[in-house]
């Protein structure tokens, strides 16, 4: 006949101990071999991977649309055989949703391929054959119209989401060359903090210190390139964190009027706080033995007006519970 044959392939209800070749390979070697062409039949991969638990998704990844000449849709039913779900292949209802979206993933590779919709028992009425056709061509359409690219402004906002947040980001993929820079980029900023606010890292320890530098961090981007002025906000982000509810004097020792005198940040780096335990407020002591804590801490620093940092910490502490 001269003409090229199109093997297509089949749906699955039992897998042979014997075979060797996964179904995609073994197709890709019969048409390089013989010269044939290949009928993709959707419906016959989702039943299939259904009966015999594979991945259609991954068999469509494997198989050689490079030979595909023509695209099968059908209908399927579910029957229970021996106490077992299995689906048939019966060409004999609408295009599930499921195959629907497996065709969609395949136009891409096949562009070129024709596609029939087999409908040959319990055949409808017409315009329910013409709405599968509409269907089917919807999905075409919307796989094959190019996408429109991200605004140049969303892609950067993205980036820089995805640069200080460590939060997994389901838009880029932070692994390799990537990964590297959004560790760099957290912790050159983390290290800018560490040094702006010195007193308060030596207040509440490394730890509480980095974490709540990583909340801050995540959602105030540097607005500049030099790092010398980055975090004039975090004193009202601490006041802010319900972690720092108990440390009223915190916010006060961070503000620019305390903490940003050379004399405070030069005492906090040259003059490590050595907790005793009459300093540490007692479980239970509440906001007195904080405030004991804090007029220890500031006495030790040699600031004359610990007293009244300690006073303001009090009155604010009081606003806060009046407010509540």
């Amino acid at each position: 006949m001269k003409r090229q044959l199109l093997i297509e392939n089949p749906s699955a209800y039992l897998r042979f101990d014997g075979d060797v070749l996964e179904e995609p390979e073994f197709l890709r070697l019969l048409a390089a071999r013989t010269g044939c062409g290949l009928l993709l039949d959707v419906n016959n991969v989702f039943v299939s991977a259904a009966n015999l638990g594979f991945d259609a998704k991954a068999y469509l990844g494997a198989f050689p649309f490079e030979a595909v000449k023509e695209i099968h849709l059908a209908g399927h039913t579910t029957k229970k055989v021996q106490g077992e779900t299995i689906l048939i292949d019966d060409h004999g209802s609408r295009v599930s949703t499921s195959v629907l979206s497996l065709y969609a993933d395949t136009l891409g590779r096949a562009r070129e391929a024709a596609t029939l919709i087999e409908w040959d028992s319990e055949i409808p009425a017409f315009n329910v054959l013409l709405e599968e056709r509409d269907r089917a061509a919807a999905a075409a359409v919307a796989a094959l119209t190019p996408k429109p690219a991200p605004g140049l402004a969303a892609l950067q906002a993205e980036i820089a989401r995805a640069l200080l947040s460590g939060a997994p980001n389901p838009t880029l993929a932070i692994t390799g060359h990537f990964s590297v820079h959004r560790n760099n980029v957290r912790e050159s900023l983390t290290t800018a903090l560490r040094t702006a606010y010195a007193g308060v890292e030596q207040l509440v320890g490394e730890a509480f210190f980095r974490q709540s530098a990583q909340q801050f961090i995540a959602g105030h981007p540097p607005r500049m390139a030099s790092l010398a002025g980055y975090g004039e906000e975090f004193p009202e982000f601490l006041s802010d964190l319900s972690s720092c509810d108990g440390l009223p004097y915190l916010t006060d020792v961070a503000r620019p009027g305390m903490a940003g005198e050379p004399r405070v940040i030069a005492y906090a780096v040259a003059c490590p706080v050595r907790r005793r335990p009459k300093t540490r407020a007692p479980e239970g002591a509440g906001a007195a033995g904080l405030y004991g804590a804090a007029g220890s801490f500031l006495s030790r620093l040699g600031l004359s007006y610990g007293c009244d940092l300690v006073v303001c910490a009090r009155r604010r502490h009081r606003r806060r519970a009046e407010a509540r």
